[in-house]
């Protein structure tokens, strides 16, 4: 994805213009026996392009986690960047200079957008590759514009503008659009629907959340890629998606949570009532003098804790997995200090002082995931390169910009005062074996220095540039 555009902090347009249904490029169009295109592949594809690049060129940034041994990267020195698809060895299969977006490699396929040159702001063409880079299908069409939202399994998730028409559309690996449900909307223009728009909920479950400015209306879609199906609300109450629930945030200006786990509605009618049920039954609240320790991955309830915890004052909490961080100050609120407690309220290991190079991102499994390294649940901090070799984290890490805001879910941030989720831009992590560093403030302040390596987490492999020809 083109760098240029995220220079500024927060950046994180994911948006995928993407055009099909029409003619094809490098790929010939058929019927099915439900009148759908479905591309066949001819073998032929000129997306690819080197412009004569050769040899070893650096890395500029990472821009994708490492995925069935596949990296997407940008690469090149001063202003001009391409973009390719690596292996962990480094070697380009697919070059462009117009790569608008991509998905991770899944089941052996990767989406990604190609900007045509000369066509317009919004008309990319989508192209789906298999791992080695080759094009399966590739659809061009300048009436039709296809936004993905997310992607799992091989499978995608698309926002469908054609006229005044707007759709939400799951497609596979080879290009067939096989659900698909209209959106409620008097737009006559395309919506700004990106996967900014998206927050995993589940596994295989997405929140869609769509503004409809010409009714002043928002909308929740809930999609599910296991069924497959869509649900629709309008339900205007302040509620989250988060670890496979359904979250009640207080809004009368206290912070208290009822959650229950997501299912897999039959239709609207279904979805609504698992709405109106999360706002009845009892409330958690994590704020003010009473804090209860409440598990939203799991929906349980664990012990209340003070404000004033053993004689330090709770700054911040986030329980996870049946683990509660606690980040605290003294009375002076001068010195910073953090521990992890069970959902009962015991103590891992004693208070330890807050070092200022500390940068807490996430938790798994009580285990703190920091910028330079774990603490473990002993207390011990350890460096990424030297995690304990009976270490199994239960998921990949994915590192955010900001401090332990994330939900653990593919870069995906929230903001706590809307409940707004979106994908940030790609900050590094550690999946597959496989350390990816997170980003440092460039000295100007202004633009940060995206990873631009991959390396193994015992250190015998480092790869640092693009490998093309």
């Amino acid at each position: 994805m083109k760098r240029k555009a995220i220079a500024l902090l927060l950046a994180a347009a994911m948006g995928l213009s993407l055009c099909a249904c029409g003619k094809t490029s490098g790929s010939e169009a058929t019927k099915d026996d439900n009148d759908n295109n479905v591309p066949v592949d001819n073998g032929e594809s000129d997306a690819s392009e080197s412009k004569g690049i050769s040899g070893e060129e650096p890395i500029f940034a990472v821009t994708s986690g490492v995925s069935e041994d596949r990296i997407w990267v940008e690469f090149g020195e001063g202003e001009s960047h391409s973009q390719a698809l690596i292996d962990t060895d480094g070697n380009a299969l697919f070059v462009s200079d117009h790569v608008g977006d991509h998905t991770e490699v899944h089941n052996g396929v990767t989406f990604c957008t190609i900007h045509a040159p000369g066509s317009g702001e919004y008309n990319n063409d989508l192209y789906i590759l298999d791992k080695d880079g080759k094009e399966i299908t590739s659809f061009v069409d300048s009436e039709t514009r296809y936004d993905i939202l997310a992607a799992e399994g091989g499978n995608c998730l698309l926002y469908e503008y054609k006229g005044s028409s707007h759709k939400l559309c799951f497609m596979n690996s080879k290009g067939e659009i096989y659900y698909s449900r209209d959106i409620d909307s008097n737009a006559s223009k395309w919506l700004s629907l990106t996967s900014q728009s998206v927050v995993k909920a589940g596994e295989g479950i997405y929140v869609v959340r769509v503004f409809d400015e010409a009714s002043n209306t928002s909308h929740v879609y809930l999609a599910n890629f296991n069924t497959p199906n869509v649900v629709h609300s309008t339900n205007q109450k302040r509620f989250k998606f988060r670890l496979g629930c359904i979250v009640f945030d207080g809004d009368d200006g206290a912070s208290y949570y009822q959650a229950l786990p997501i299912e897999a509605y039959a239709d609207d009618a279904a979805f609504e009532a698992a709405l109106d049920k999360v706002f009845e039954g009892e409330k958690y609240y994590t704020a003010g003098e009473n804090r209860n320790l409440f598990d939203m991955k799991s929906a349980t309830k664990g012990a209340t804790i003070k404000y004033i915890f053993e004689d330090y004052l709770v700054s911040e909490m986030c329980t996870l997995d049946g683990y509660v961080y606690l980040s605290l100050c003294d009375r002076s609120l001068e010195k910073s200090f953090y521990v992890v407690i069970d959902i009962n309220g015991n103590k891992l290991y004693d208070i330890k002082p807050m070092d200022k190079d500390i940068k807490i991102i996430d938790m798994i499994d009580g285990n703190l995931i920091c910028k330079d390294g774990v603490i473990l649940k002993t207390g011990e901090k350890v460096g990424f390169d030297k995690l304990p070799s009976d270490l199994k984290l239960s998921r990949d890490i994915y590192f955010s910009y900001g401090c332990f805001a994330n939900t653990g879910d593919r870069s995906l941030k929230e903001d706590q005062n809307t409940g707004v989720f979106g994908y940030t831009s790609f900050y590094g992590g550690i999946m597959n074996g496989y350390y990816i560093p997170r980003p440092e403030m460039a000295e100007d302040a202004v633009e940060m220095k995206f990873p631009n390596s991959i390396q193994t987490l015992d250190g015998s492999k480092v790869v640092t540039t693009v490998k093309v020809g």
